[in-house]
C-alpha cells in the first residue's frame, strides 16, 4: 500500500508484557524476529503506564498473569491477543494464528493460563 501525501500511515498495534518473566521475554524477542511489518510497539506492564493498561484490563498489575495487545480493534488478553500477534507475523505464524482462532477461546485461554501459572519453570 503506498502512503499517499498528507495520509499518515496506521499506528502499530502495542503489546504490553511482562519482563521481569523469561518465558515472556523471550517470546517478545520471538515476535521482534518474525514481526517482518514492524506492526508492534512493546511495553512492559511494569511501567506506569502498562499498569493502568493493566488495570483497565481487569488484571492485578503486580502479577497480570496475561499479556494484553491494544490495537485498533480494542484490548485482547490472554489467548485471544496471541492469535492477533500470530496473525501480523510471517509465514507460517500467521496461518497458525488463523487457525488457532478455530480452537474455542475457553479451550484456548485455559491452555494460556496453564502456561502462564507455569512460566516460572518453563522459562528455567
Amino acid at each position: 500500500m503506498k502512503n499517499e501525501p498528507g495520509r499518515r500511515p496506521p499506528a502499530p498495534a502495542t503489546i504490553y508484557y511482562d519482563d521481569r518473566c523469561g518465558l515472556c521475554q523471550a517470546s517478545i524477542r520471538f515476535v521482534q524476529r518474525h514481526d517482518h511489518r514492524q506492526s508492534f510497539h512493546f511495553v512492559s506492564l511494569h511501567t506506569p503506564e502498562g499498569r493502568a493498561i493493566a488495570q483497565q484490563a481487569g488484571l492485578d498489575p503486580a502479577n497480570p498473569g496475561s499479556l494484553i495487545l491494544q490495537d485498533a480493534a480494542g484490548r485482547h488478553t490472554h489467548s485471544s491477543g496471541i492469535c492477533r500477534i500470530a496473525s501480523h507475523l510471517s509465514w507460517p505464524w500467521r496461518l497458525l494464528g488463523r487457525v488457532a482462532r478455530c480452537i474455542p477461546r475457553q479451550w484456548r485461554d485455559a491452555g494460556y493460563r496453564w502456561f502462564a501459572r507455569n512460566r516460572t519453570l518453563l522459562s528455567d
